[in-house]
């Protein structure tokens, strides 16, 4: 009873603690003080370290168990920290052709340019308004990772040294002058001052039990090379395969280094060349058993880091973790 009394005087659902999402809330954990809906019980929290030893109660018993179990539900979140929340949420979902969405990037107010792999496929698409997508054009042609310079051309890396680009209307995919001799080039990105960022590698396939091989590199439109990097200050080297990269407004390029053969990597963070982070996943969540595998990173436009790993996990606070199969979904952050 106390318990939907504090809801009342909240006026709003609280979200689950963990997800901040799901508003049904089922459970509540007494060691972690977080109220948890039943898929964050089961997917997430019971992944914490020494989960198994954590009492967690049914909401109904929340205020049975003394200590601060039967807080008002309201005082979970203060008024600032709800504000700050980043909301996603799916408003329409479309089915495309394709076994697999690698990557999405958006070319105009309803255009997409969309690609997978297996096969080789590479298409550009417009939401329709009954949830389906209408392909403009398609390339059956090989894409690693795929962006747009400021002004529309698309750029494709494919694991070579050179970049390919389809220059506005064209209709075929053509060698750019964006070579990075010496490297195979995965990641490829174009930030807001219209600067291509590229992550390298010497050579492919990667010998993890190596330090290195991995390499950030600038270039302008013009093709010419304005930054390297690929060691520290200390001469020991920063990458070992920067496989997707992002930037945030304030120039900080955000890579996603992959450290071992299953995929495990991390969120390396360069402020001017220097490294200012490193992400290796949460504590309570990823461990020897359950490994940090991020494989794409995006800046929003509020420089929000969103990220996605080999499995699908809703983590806190700003990191929102989504996985595409055949089924393109659009979100909005609210």
């Amino acid at each position: 009873m106390a318990l939907s009394k504090s809801i009342q005087k909240a006026q709003i659902p609280l979200p689950c603690e963990l997800c901040e999402i799901e508003t049904k809330i089922q459970w509540k954990c007494i060691d972690c003080n977080l109220l948890l809906c039943d898929k964050c019980k089961n997917k997430v929290h019971s992944k914490f370290k020494k989960a198994k030893d954590h009492k967690i109660i049914t909401i109904k018993e929340v205020g049975l168990h003394g200590d601060d179990s039967g807080q008002n539900v309201s005082d979970t979140q203060c008024k600032d920290q709800q504000d700050k929340q980043i909301r996603i949420k799916a408003i329409r979902e479309y089915t495309t052709e394709l076994s697999q969405v690698i990557h999405i990037i958006q070319c105009s107010d309803n255009a997409f340019w969309i690609h997978d792999y297996d096969p080789d496929k590479i298409q550009k698409v417009t939401l329709q308004p009954d949830s389906s997508l209408k392909v403009l054009q398609e390339l059956k042609d090989y894409a690693r990772c795929t962006s747009l310079t400021r002004n529309g051309d698309l750029l494709i890396s494919d694991l070579t040294s050179n970049l390919k680009i389809l220059k506005g209307n064209e209709k075929k995919l053509t060698i750019s002058k964006y070579n990075f001799k010496s490297y195979d080039v995965d990641a490829i990105h174009v930030n807001k001052e219209n600067q291509l960022i590229v992550g390298a590698v010497k050579k492919l396939p990667i010998d993890y039990s190596v330090p290195g091989g991995g390499v950030v590199m600038v270039m302008n439109m013009e093709g010419n090379h304005q930054a390297k990097y690929e060691f520290d200050k200390n001469n020991k080297p920063l990458f070992t395969y920067p496989i997707h990269i992002t930037t945030t407004n304030n120039g900080n390029i955000f890579i996603i280094d992959w450290i071992a053969e299953d995929n495990r990597g991390r969120v390396v963070t360069l402020e001017k060349g220097t490294v200012v982070n490193i992400y290796s996943g949460h504590p309570d969540i990823n461990s020897k058993n359950h490994p940090f595998k991020p494989e794409r990173i995006v800046a929003t436009q509020k420089d929000n880091i969103l990220y996605q790993t080999c499995t699908i996990i809703l983590c806190t606070f700003w990191i929102i973790v989504v996985i595409f199969y055949s089924t393109a979904i659009q979100w909005r952050l609210e």
